[in-house]
């Protein structure tokens, strides 16, 4: 098993896309593997009997997988249910226009960058879908808020992490906290509900789907295992180890100033992936 396992990291490294390892293949149908991966609709990868050595106790626990072999995986994927919705004002419609033509590769930088030497404002307004708003809201009440002007940082200012994201929700405190701490703590809670079931189109009950933990497998085919009774090393591992990522506008339908009642907005999208 073991010679297998070394055989398909290295095979992983070496390729890109979808390929086949033909001893790896052999050996997994001859321990009855048919499947190596969850449906796309579950958090659970592998289920596993877990022997708490404290209590003696013996359950079965499920446990999401994540790779950073290859590529880095992401924590949560864009959608036009993760579109954020914002107002602008101090911007005309032929101004409008003129930023939306903006095609540059940084793009998204460059037209919030227009709209702030228009002398434009820019401020959160709501979410595009109700249903991923009202997960949201079963994490924190303040949850949509926050993660709105997260995201308005990440688009204007090009940060991209999300420990120094948080750091400057502390600092600029736009919900008038007065405790830094609180969007910490608060944005450790949202980034876990994603690792362990949350999804934004599928109505949540509060509940850890994977009720084992994560378990990470490293570059160099190392793996760590964080299990749920360890959970405040595993919030923070999610913090300082997860950016915001710009998926595609076009697919995702957002950085585009549209004009609705008589009123102007913009959506931006959020993405999170593992650095």
């Amino acid at each position: 098993m073991e010679e297998n396992a070394n055989l398909l990291l290295k095979e992983i490294a070496l390729h890109s896309g979808s390929f086949e390892v033909e001893e790896v293949a052999n050996f997994a149908n001859g321990i009855k593997v048919t499947k190596i991966k969850a449906p796309a609709a579950d958090t659970t990868d592998i289920s596993m009997q877990i022997e708490d050595i404290h209590t003696n106790f013996i359950r079965n626990a499920g446990f999401s997988i994540k790779s950073d072999v290859g590529h880095a995986p992401t924590l949560l994927n864009a959608g036009l249910t993760t579109n954020f919705i914002y107002k602008v004002t101090g911007i005309t419609s032929e101004q409008a226009e003129e930023i939306n033509a903006i095609d540059t590769r940084t793009k998204n930088k460059d037209r919030m960058a227009k709209i702030a030497e228009y002398g434009g404002s820019v401020e959160y307004y709501g979410m595009n879908h109700d249903g991923f708003k009202r997960n949201l809201i079963m994490v924190d009440s303040s949850m949509p808020e926050i993660i709105g002007n997260m995201l308005l940082y990440f688009y204007s200012e090009d940060v991209k992490d999300c420990d120094k994201l948080v750091e400057m929700l502390g600092e600029r405190d736009p919900l008038g906290y007065g405790d830094a701490m609180m969007y910490t703590y608060k944005f450790k809670k949202f980034l876990c509900s994603c690792a362990l079931g949350m999804k934004p189109a599928k109505p949540w009950d509060g509940l850890d789907e994977a009720n084992g933990g994560y378990i990470i497998v490293k570059a160099d085919g190392e793996i760590l295992a964080y299990h749920i009774y360890n959970r405040n090393f595993f919030e923070q591992y999610l913090l300082d180890n997860t950016i915001l990522e710009r998926a595609s506008t076009s697919r995702h339908e957002y950085m585009s100033l549209y004009e609705e009642d008589g009123e102007m907005f913009i959506k931006m999208n959020l993405q999170v992936r593992f650095r």
